[in-house]
């Protein structure tokens, strides 16, 4: 489970990833944008512009605790 991931849109998303063993990654579709700006400055895990962000996050393309977007990719 180490090497797993769950994306999700919420606080509680997150929340349930570190339960479970699993990285977390925030995507700022959904609930995302709202979640991402509750954090502020400090985000809580990586935060991704989308699922296909989501994806390049889980095969390595951003470093960890970085906000990734477009221009990172």
């Amino acid at each position: 489970m180490s090497k797993s991931y769950l994306i999700g849109d919420r606080s509680s998303d997150i929340a349930a990833a570190r339960a479970a063993g699993v990285r977390p990654i925030l995507v700022r579709t959904g609930d995302g944008r709202t979640t991402e700006q509750a954090w502020g400055d400090a985000p809580a895990c990586p935060v991704v512009d989308d699922l296909v962000a989501a994806a390049v996050e889980v095969v390595g393309g951003c470093s960890t605790g970085r906000r990734c977007t477009d221009s990172a990719l």
